[in-house]
């Protein structure tokens, strides 16, 4: 399959979504296209259903040839990484400071600003106004650069962790998409694409039988968008609207392209969990990790936020519009988006361990790909915010 660049289709295709509707097949249409290093899109052609199908994308360089369908293979999983884990905790959390205010005799001082209370393990990010979007992205859903204001909230600093979601899971004993459905794609580093494989999980995200070093450490995958809410819901927070997200990413450095500023993420000193070497065939590591890495293993940016570029995508309360940006005013700053009231897709921001710095810049804090809520990979995770 020729394709242009890293990246999902722009224009839609829907002649085989009318055919294949039912949910089986949307749930395995979706579980198979969304790459999440572009927009969700089905494949044009399909071989089969549910365990033992192999699947080749439209967003690769490469041409790959229609795989065939039998028992499915072992993925080879993400190499051991070669770097010890962060040993980064949460910083700690302090509400803004407020200055002593000096007053005459007989007067009443002001009342100081209100701050919600300190919730655990979260970074308060002041609202602001910023440039949302880009002019220079080579793709339309990413421009053009708009005013956004949104009001202050509070963030995790770190993407959800396996240690986190097993609470979630042991306290309501909630079953999450992949495991109602009993299967999931991985990608196959031996063959250079994705494959489903049965069993797949949170708790096993690269098959059956394979095991993850410092697995709690590690950012949840495998978890659709509906699981990532569920989350959210038990843990009183919500996931971030795609605005809330852009903001925090930027870390306050207007017209960067990264979470961390325009220096190349493999210049000298790693900047992010990103795909090095050849892409699709083999992952370096040179950043340190070949597939997953531990939540906060690299420098945090402006705001003490960790990830936000690389590692994994991670799901947004918004559902997609491609023309959304099109339609901003652009004297007039948009008050807290919220992103169209119903849609197909929802909306993934971040790039991952999958995403190649030089041929898919997914990475970049504009970047922003779709795919529908109740797909889930190897390679997609959350965070939540609060009010």
């Amino acid at each position: 399959m020729l394709v242009k660049r890293l990246g999902y289709r722009r224009k839609r295709t829907t002649g085989l979504i009318n055919l294949l509707w039912p949910a089986t097949f949307l749930l395995c249409v979706g579980g198979i296209a969304a790459l999440a290093i572009g927009q969700w899109r089905p494949s044009h052609w399909f071989a089969g259903s549910g365990s033992g199908v192999s699947f080749s994308f439209s967003d690769w360089m490469p041409e790959f040839s229609a795989p065939s369908v039998g028992e499915p293979s072992q993925p080879t999983p993400a190499r051991p990484s070669r770097t010890r884990p962060s040993q980064n905790r949460p910083p700690k959390n302090t509400l803004p400071a407020t200055k002593p205010e000096l007053v005459e005799p007989g007067t009443k001082p002001t009342v100081p600003p209100k701050f919600p209370a300190t919730p655990k393990k979260m970074v308060w990010i002041e609202g602001g106004t910023f440039q949302m979007g880009s002019d220079q992205s080579d793709y339309s859903s990413e421009k053009p650069a708009h005013l956004v204001t949104v009001r202050g909230f509070w963030i995790d600093p770190y993407e959800v962790t396996n240690g986190e979601f097993s609470r979630f899971v042991q306290a309501t004993s909630y079953q999450t998409t992949a495991e109602r459905q009993g299967w999931g794609p991985v990608f196959n580093y031996q063959q250079g694409q994705w494959q489903s494989i049965s069993q797949i999980s949170w708790r096993q995200p690269f098959g059956p039988g394979v095991n993850l070093e410092n697995f709690d450490l590690l950012p949840v995958v495998q978890v659709s968008w509906e699981d990532a809410n569920a989350y959210a819901k038990w843990a009183g927070k919500r996931l971030p609207t795609e605005a809330e997200w852009e903001y925090a990413a930027r870390g306050n450095l207007a017209n960067a392209r990264f979470s961390w500023g325009n220096r190349s993420p493999v210049r000298k000193t790693a900047k992010a969990n990103l795909w090095q070497g050849t892409f699709p065939q083999e992952d370096l590591g040179s950043d340190g990790y070949a597939g997953l890495a531990p939540v906060g293993s690299y420098t945090a940016n402006g705001f003490g936020l960790y990830d936000m570029s690389g590692n994994v995508w991670e799901w947004c309360q918004d559902w997609f519009k491609e023309d959304a940006y099109r339609t901003a005013d652009p004297q007039n700053p948009r008050l807290n988006p919220q992103g169209p009231p119903s849609g197909e897709y929802r909306v993934q921001r971040g790039g991952s361990w999958l995403s190649s710095p030089t041929l898919a810049p997914g990475a970049f804090v504009y970047s922003r790909i779709s795919a529908p809520p109740q797909t889930m990979f190897s390679h997609v995770g959350f965070r939540c915010v609060k009010d």
